[in-house]
């Protein structure tokens, strides 16, 4: 669980998220330059102690941490140059057996980034 910016958990976790975002960029023609739409699933291990009535993680970590450590990661890679590109975002929490959609049989977080244009012929929103 992410509790704190400076702890060693989420310097690992964050590594991990800027490598994949590296490995994306190596598949773009170069990083991302317009403004994007951004979806995180986070899927989160259940608490030992969290009654097996709690469908969801209403508890810490805050989304909006999560939410930034994985901008921060993406911006560290160089996939975009800042994450004020995002202009469009969804964050969720879950567990693994929570029955969301987009969960993970265990715990980690599930990014897709769309481009936002005006263009037809293009994909976005």
């Amino acid at each position: 669980m992410l509790i704190a910016t400076n702890d060693a958990d989420l310097r690992a976790w964050r590594a991990r998220v800027t490598a994949c975002a590296q490995s994306a960029l190596a598949r773009l023609p170069g990083p991302i330059l317009g403004p994007v739409a951004l979806e995180a699933t986070f899927t989160l291990e259940r608490p030992r102690s969290a009654p097996r009535g709690r469908v969801w993680p209403d508890r810490p970590p805050d989304i909006d941490k999560l939410v930034r450590a994985i901008c921060d990661a993406i911006t560290r890679a160089g996939l975009w140059a800042d994450d004020a590109r995002v202009i469009d975002l969804t964050a969720r929490k879950t567990y693994p057996d929570s029955p969301c959609p987009d969960r993970l049989d265990t715990p980690g977080v599930t990014i897709r980034i769309r481009p936002i244009t005006l263009d037809p012929a293009l994909p976005g929103l």
